[in-house]
């Protein structure tokens, strides 16, 4: 019975994996269920007394889900060669080079998109050096959908996260939106359109001018009111 908890949890993991984009993790964690499940099968083909059979459980179990953990974070954060950064970031219709001049190569980026009946998540970010060789994030999620409660429900979510917490509400007109959160200095910006919402925060945020710009890259103009 144990092992088919821990069988079904890590099958909802990988799931979970694969609807927030991260594929790679997501086969780590189905290459360590195969493990899990020839663990199983040799507890089963043994047969060892009902004391032994609970101690190998216990000890094997212990083993392969540290290792699991272990593997399965090293993966999901590993940096993108340059192959994969230029693979997700000709897929991205947003980057800090679309506003302001930005020199050599991002050092990560990150591209995904997952659709349901629901509707649909967009998700890009990208870390580009500056001279001073800090990082530069330019980091968005684009929620589009058709039913006002799937909205509702996401707005009130990621308006409580860190990035988004301690924004206040203000004029959302230069984001041609129905409401617009943003922090004092306009690094972390909600805005809520009657179909999409934008979460976007960026170190070097769009300016004035830059907005409506920014808007019809991610196709948001045909949400204004």
């Amino acid at each position: 019975m144990e092992w088919i908890l821990v069988i079904l949890l890590e099958v909802g993991v990988i799931a979970l994996f694969a609807c927030v984009g991260m594929p790679k993790a997501g086969l780590v964690l189905a290459g360590s269920l195969l493990v899990l499940l020839a663990f199983a099968a040799v507890v089963l083909w043994f047969r060892p007394s009902r004391e032994t059979n609970w101690w190998v459980q216990v000890g094997g179990g212990a083993i392969l889900v540290f290792l699991m953990i272990m593997v399965v974070t090293a993966v999901a954060f590993t940096e993108n060669g340059p192959a994969e950064n230029r693979k997700a970031l000709a897929r991205l219709p947003l980057t800090q080079a679309d506003y302001c001049e930005m020199k050599g190569e991002p050092d990560h980026v990150e591209y995904s998109y997952q659709k349901s009946f629901f509707g649909s998540r967009l998700q890009g970010t990208v870390i580009w050096p500056n001279e001073e060789l800090e990082e530069n994030e330019l980091s968005y999620n684009v929620y589009r959908s058709e039913y006002a409660w799937v909205l509702h429900k996401i707005w009130e979510t990621e308006t409580d996260t860190m990035y988004y917490k301690g924004t206040k509400e203000t004029d959302p007109r230069p984001w041609k939106a129905l409401e617009v959160r943003r922090n004092k200095n306009g690094i972390a910006t909600c805005a809520r359109y009657e179909d999409a919402l934008l979460f976007l925060y960026a170190d070097t945020p769009p300016a004035a001018d830059q907005i409506e710009l920014t808007l019809e890259t991610l196709n948001l103009l045909k949400d204004t009111n």
